[in-house]
């Protein structure tokens, strides 16, 4: 687990608005410096080029520092970056789950104008707030229980003896237009077959999976954590390419065994995200990209 080797010696910079000193340590677990996240990060980043962004972007009251730092243990490319932004990593971003031990400050560093500064923050802050929304538009636990109950007497009218099976939703996000769909399957011995009722109907849900691929039981409400996971992937979506033009978010819940499945497809204005993320017993997984997230206590595993 290490940066290529073309940029592996440093030196190596991390701008925030914390006051350090040399010999501190830079630590993950904590709230990212630069997002509007409340989850903690298992990571702590730095980089290679001298930039004034992160001193200048970093949340807090005191003035913007750059530190320069050591890696206390293995690196890799900011996968946030390297490849999705930008083909290769031209930034020269890395990110460790070990700490980073201050060495030194510099204290020569050029500014931004506060025009562009301004400019950055509040574009940003555009972002957050149709993040916000996005996330607003999550299901509580009063609207699944109203779609649960909905579904159970349409099934109820196609056969007496309906079972309820399991559940898919899909979050479609277009521009600023936020909907929430779902697809509730139900078994009848009577009938010999089964059915699903699409709520509010008029998109088509399925499709994220292959037949069989994910496991499907019980209601959304017997999950642990099913609300920050999902805004987790929400904000994950956002960090990576922006707002997107088009998102299609599709879940798979299946509460007996405390997991939901996410299958995440974006198209961003430049570029496309698809992801696939686990979220049981109340840990969020990326097992492709190694991020993890326990909402259960709420620090990084």
């Amino acid at each position: 687990m290490t940066a290529n080797d073309e940029v592996t010696s440093g030196p190596f910079y991390h701008g925030t608005k914390a006051d350090l000193k040399p010999g501190d340590l830079i630590t993950p677990g904590y709230r990212s410096n630069y997002g509007d996240s409340k989850r903690t990060s298992p990571w702590v980043y730095m980089s290679a080029t001298l930039s004034p962004w992160g001193a200048e972007l970093a949340q807090g009251d005191g003035p913007g520092r750059i530190y320069i730092v050591e890696p206390n243990g293995p690196f890799v490319d900011d996968p946030d970056l390297t490849d999705k932004r930008f083909e290769g990593n031209p930034t020269k971003s890395y990110r460790s789950r070990d700490p980073l031990k201050v060495i030194g400050e510099v204290t020569d560093w050029q500014p931004h104008s506060p025009e562009e500064i301004k400019a950055m923050i509040d574009g940003r802050d555009r972002m957050f707030a149709a993040q916000a929304d996005r996330i607003a538009h999550i299901p509580s636990e009063a609207d699944f229980a109203r779609i649960h109950a909905r579904a159970d007497e349409l099934a109820c009218t196609w056969a007496a003896d309906a079972k309820y099976l399991g559940c898919t939703l899909l979050m479609l996000i277009r521009g600023v237009d936020v909907e929430v769909f779902s697809t509730m399957k139900f078994r009848s011995e009577a009938r010999d077959g089964t059915r699903t009722i699409d709520l509010p109907g008029g998109t088509e849900v399925q499709g994220a999976w292959q037949e069989g691929e994910v496991s499907q039981s019980g209601r959304i409400t017997a999950v642990t954590a099913w609300h920050d996971g999902w805004v987790a992937v929400i904000e994950s979506c956002i960090t990576e390419i922006g707002l997107s033009l088009e998102t299609r978010l599709c879940i798979a819940v299946d509460a007996d065994h405390d997991r939901l499945t996410f299958r995440v497809d974006a198209d961003g204005p430049e570029r496309s995200w698809q992801r696939n993320l686990q979220l049981v017993r109340g840990v969020l997984t990326d097992t492709e990209h190694g991020d993890i997230w326990d909402f259960g206590t709420g620090h990084p595993a």
